[in-house]
């Protein structure tokens, strides 16, 4: 049980430094080509070309992060590969989109509140 939550734990700080650096590193450089207009949205087309670019960055990031730490989240199932790469990379997804989850909580619950009167 240990080890299982201490493995989760891990995958959430993989999760916080993916989301960490597609927001420092990446979005700057998305944000000044967006305003490119080639990158501007036509009219009613609503596609979020920002948002689908970072969305496979951060992707990438948690793969690569995967790789390096060698994170395989499907291991704790009883589900091993005889390919080690796909547990990496099914578990680098994971932590590319659980990087968007971090930031969306992030962003909600954790800033602060005014105080109450």
């Amino acid at each position: 049980m240990t080890e299982t939550l201490a493995a989760l734990t891990g995958i959430l700080v993989l999760a916080a430094l993916a989301e960490a650096i597609v927001e420092y590193l990446f979005a700057p450089i998305v944000d000044a080509r967006a305003e490119d207009e080639t990158m501007q949205p036509e009219p009613g087309a609503g596609l979020d070309w920002r948002a689908l670019i970072l969305r496979y960055i951060s992707v990438g990031i948690g793969i690569a992060l995967c790789v390096v730490y060698r994170a395989d989240i499907l291991i704790f199932f009883n589900l091993a590969s005889p390919w080690p790469w796909v547990g990496y990379l099914v578990t680098g997804i994971l932590i590319g989109r659980g990087s968007n989850f971090v930031h969306d909580f992030a962003s909600r619950w954790l800033r602060q509140q005014p105080p109450l009167n």
